[in-house]
């Protein structure tokens, strides 16, 4: 993933491992601007860094795990422990902006 600052804001271009479903309507090359923050909600699509790499999920906070969902459905979920010192929540995508040319 690339970020860009602006403004206050990160801009994620989506790679096309991290591509979300059709539910989020990402798509391979979108940016996705995202609200720098330590903390996400249930169902928040994220940028996570998770042993250094950055991922593009939904977040779940669980009973015992802190999950980052895939909506690609060939992807497996990554489960972490709250808490975990190689995890850290960059923000929350707030929007999708693409190229219609």
């Amino acid at each position: 993933m690339r970020a860009y600052g602006l403004l206050n804001l990160l801009l994620e271009q989506a790679p096309a491992r991290d591509l979300l479903g059709a539910d989020a309507h990402i798509q391979e090359g979108d940016l996705a601007p995202v609200r720098p923050q330590p903390t996400a909600e249930n169902r928040d699509i994220v940028v996570a860094l998770v042993d250094g790499e950055a991922t593009l999920k939904r977040f779940f906070r669980e009973r015992n795990r802190i999950r980052f969902q895939p909506e690609n459905p060939n992807m497996e979920p990554i489960n972490v422990q709250p808490g975990d010192d190689d995890v850290i929540i960059v923000g929350k995508v707030i929007g999708i902006f693409r190229d219609l040319h």
